[in-house]
């Protein structure tokens, strides 16, 4: 973002790109298929990456560290997202991740199981001059990618280069282990983590294994959604304190709705430190709830190019553009 250049004029140009490259990129290839909700998701990512990139490259230039900064996705798919309800594709998280930061990321660090998700992941990053080089599609399971991960970042850091990462894990089958997330909680980073909320009692009753690996426990400690989205967030701030010596921020939106006759909802969940700018997550979850995805079609209007729609939702933020100018 120009010094000269307005809130508003930054996000017209960003929302612009995001058009063009849905455009560009879903006239072919491979999509993962989502709904409506997949959007409100993306718009919490755009808004904590602004946040997030404002506060390190200030802290990169005004007190020389950190070096670095990584956007790391964990469950990165193909790149894009095909809308069922709307027929639209529209970019995902790894690309979401560069168009709207203020600054960009030194490195990003895509992980994806699927091969072909991730070959056409890495033909789709080639097509964005800026990510060329500065991007890496890591194909693999993401529980062991993570080791891989932290093996860079401690051969940066023992080169003298202290990286601090923002790290995107979009679980959508509670398939992201315990273990994994404490690798993740070694490195200086932000996380932003997904919860199945909704999808807990099929996989209880279905695959019990996969519950208690991902919540680092060989008991439950409850059967209820909140009871143990309550356990599982409580755990990270202990943890987060345990490794990192400082009280950690832990705290989730629900997007979705619970009132429907097949309810689909999930947790996001940021994890950071505590600090000031916590205020602009709470600003975030203010404006996700009011927005009904069964009502979203402004909002996919503008990402079908009618882009002022969502530039108004964007600037509504309140708080957090203490931490953008």
């Amino acid at each position: 973002m120009r010094r000269n250049e307005g809130l508003g004029e930054w996000l017209r140009s960003r929302i612009s790109l995001l058009v063009e490259y849905s455009k560009l990129f879903g006239r072919e290839g491979r999509h993962y298929s989502g709904h409506l909700w997949s959007v409100l998701k993306l718009i919490a990512l755009m808004d904590w990456v602004r946040v997030y990139t404002k506060i390190m490259w200030n802290q990169k230039h005004e007190r020389g560290w950190p070096k670095e900064i990584w956007y790391v996705d964990l469950f990165a798919g193909p790149g894009t997202t095909l809308v069922k309800e709307k027929g639209y594709v529209v970019v995902g998280s790894p690309f979401v991740a560069h168009f709207f930061a203020l600054l960009p990321f030194d490195r990003y660090y895509y992980v994806e199981r699927d091969h072909s998700y991730a070959i056409t992941l890495e033909r789709r990053k080639n097509l964005v001059d800026d990510l060329k080089e500065r991007a890496a599609v890591w194909e693999g399971d993401s529980n062991d990618k993570v080791h891989d991960l932290k093996r860079l970042w401690k051969n940066r850091l023992e080169s003298g280069v202290y990286v601090h990462s923002l790290i995107f894990v979009d679980n959508q089958g509670f398939d992201f282990n315990w273990s994994s997330l404490e690798v993740l909680l070694d490195m200086p980073s932000d996380i932003i983590l997904l919860f199945p909320t909704s999808s807990l009692r099929r996989i209880i009753k279905n695959y019990p294994r996969k519950i208690l690996d991902f919540i680092g426990e060989e008991e439950l400690p409850s059967t209820e959604e909140d009871v143990l989205l309550d356990f599982y967030e409580s755990k990270i701030r202990m943890v987060y304190r345990e490794k990192r010596g400082k009280e950690g921020y832990v705290e989730s939106v629900t997007i979705g709705r619970r009132d429907m006759a097949r309810p689909f909802y999930y947790d996001l969940i940021l994890v950071t430190k505590e600090g000031r700018y916590v205020n602009a997550w709470t600003s975030i979850k203010r404006k996700i709830s009011k927005v009904d995805p069964e009502v979203l079609d402004p909002i996919m209007d503008a990402i079908n190019g009618k882009v002022e729609t969502l530039v108004n939702l964007l600037e509504e933020h309140g708080p957090l553009e203490d931490y953008l100018e």
